[in-house]
């Protein structure tokens, strides 16, 4: 009995010694910066507002995917994004699309006070994962609306990828970054195109 109450304390220590956690990595998609801070007319730029941005389910949670053996997916325990990805995306997409074209003036919907805008997008991401095979991808689709003349309005399935030049989560992060400017400029190419 004696050694029952020595060993239940001891088993504690040592499984405590040999568990020790596991440190965590957090990811921002974006990062603000001094060329974001400026001031800018509502009326003298078409505006586009994304309305809605939704992410496959798998990438609604915190862990950073990697896709192996072609259709298997791990989710990080350890590299982590520090923000929802539901809310990321359309803050780095209204970036990069801003950034691309001095011809629109983008918003977020619930994000921003929204005038009435020319044009609307809505986006679904159905992949946004580095791989085991060395590259990041994205696919998905867009719809484009002219709010003017709705029969020009667009749908648009997109998928791009890019190479990895380097191992780790943050390299992988960065050619993610890549992939959404790839989505904007295609944006922008749509709505020049409904011009």
């Amino acid at each position: 009995m004696k050694y029952n109450r020595l060993l239940v304390p001891l088993c504690l220590a040592i499984s405590a010694c040999a568990s020790e956690p596991l440190p965590l990595s957090y990811y921002l998609l974006s990062t603000p910066s001094a060329d974001q801070a400026r001031q800018q007319s509502m009326t003298e730029r078409n505006i586009l507002v994304i309305e809605d941005v939704e992410m496959a389910a798998y990438l609604r949670q915190s862990g950073i995917a990697m896709q192996t053996n072609g259709s298997q997916l791990q989710i990080s325990k350890q590299h982590l994004w520090a923000e929802n990805l539901e809310l990321a995306v359309p803050k780095h997409l209204a970036t990069a699309m801003q950034s691309r074209s001095a011809n629109y003036q983008v918003y977020i919907r619930n994000l921003d006070y929204v005038p009435s805008a020319r044009y609307s997008l809505r986006v679904h991401i159905d992949n946004l994962q580095a791989t085991d095979q060395g590259e990041v991808v994205s696919s998905g689709r867009y719809q484009l609306i002219d709010n003017e003349n709705s029969t020009r309005s667009i749908a648009v399935d997109f998928y791009f990828e890019r190479d990895l030049q380097e191992d780790g989560y943050s390299h992988a992060v960065a050619k993610i970054r890549e992939l959404l400017g790839d989505i904007a400029a295609d944006v922008i190419r749509s709505a020049e195109s409904l011009n």
